[in-house]
């Protein structure tokens, strides 16, 4: 399957910026500003401003990357009152996690979508910077954020499932923020088929209507959680590089693995769960070696 789309100069530099983070493999095409490969599909970005998506995964691509400049809609108003909760850092090798809730009075949802606030990966890191500041001084909000060292222990204290973890910290957002909250509506990016933040609930909060839906970054609130959690994963990886001396990459992509063997001749096996999620395939296989 092939999609053509047309990015201008700057969306075209940031969705580089985006592929290289994310681990895509770059390579040199006769006409085009960069060709990037990643898991089913291949992203050829042409100088004459055409981005041409290719392969199996390029509806995926889309979906995940391209939101904004497929015509996707903005993120829609709820009817009423919400907060919204989301993730951020779960699939990167390097740095904890965060999870974050945004509690949207009824009516300000439009103040979010003319912001430009959106699903966070769809938007670049630096307007994340920007937009979250601007968040927090004008919604309630709670972010949980974990660094690696906090984030392996939580994880190992439930057994060592991410769903359990995420539930965890999903609930308490929404007790937190629900006391603040004139209505009852709790929107969840959905991670788990069996409802499980719904589940929790039902009886730590009996009063909530819960929401757990996939892609729930289409509604503003959830959309705003996105950038918190995102803004706050990407203050721990730029922390823990100034920390260790180490340039951590993003995701869990080609770059890891050198940076994982930069890390191991700078400061030894001994400190890997300081600065990556321990239970990751990757990372426990590097520390077989």
């Amino acid at each position: 399957m092939s999609r053509v789309i047309r990015l201008d100069e700057k969306s075209g530099q940031e969705l580089e910026e985006r592929l290289r983070a994310e681990g895509f493999e770059f390579g040199d095409l006769a006409h085009a500003r960069f060709q990037a490969r990643g898991p089913g599909v291949v992203v050829s970005f042409y100088e004459s401003g055409k981005l041409v998506v290719q392969g199996k995964g390029s509806a995926d691509f889309c979906e995940r990357f391209l939101a904004t400049d497929l015509g996707a809609e903005a993120p829609r108003p709820l009817d009423g009152a919400a907060i919204g909760t989301d993730e951020a850092g779960k699939g990167d090798t390097f740095g904890g996690m965060a999870v974050a809730g945004v509690l949207v009075p009824e009516g300000a949802e439009v103040d979010l979508v003319k912001a430009g606030v959106a699903d966070s990966k769809s938007i670049g890191d630096r307007r994340i910077k920007i937009l979250a500041p601007w968040i927090k001084d004008h919604f309630e909000h709670k972010v949980f954020a974990l660094g690696p060292v906090e984030y392996n222990a939580k994880h190992a204290g439930v057994g060592g499932n991410v769903n359990s973890l995420l539930t965890e910290l999903h609930g308490n957002i929404a007790i937190a923020l629900f006391p603040k909250l004139t209505g009852n509506r709790v929107v969840v990016d959905r991670f788990g088929a069996n409802l499980p933040v719904t589940r929790r609930l039902r009886d730590e909060l009996p009063e909530a209507r819960v929401v757990e839906i996939p892609r729930a970054e289409a509604h503003a609130s959830v959309a705003a959680a996105s950038v918190l959690a995102r803004a706050a994963f990407l203050e721990n990886i730029e922390d823990l590089s100034r920390e260790w001396a180490v340039d951590f990459p993003l995701g869990s992509g080609s770059p890891v693995p050198p940076a994982m063997r930069e890390f191991l001749e700078l400061h030894g096996p001994n400190c890997v769960g300081e600065v990556a999620k321990s239970h990751f395939k990757n990372v426990r296989g590097f520390l077989k070696k």
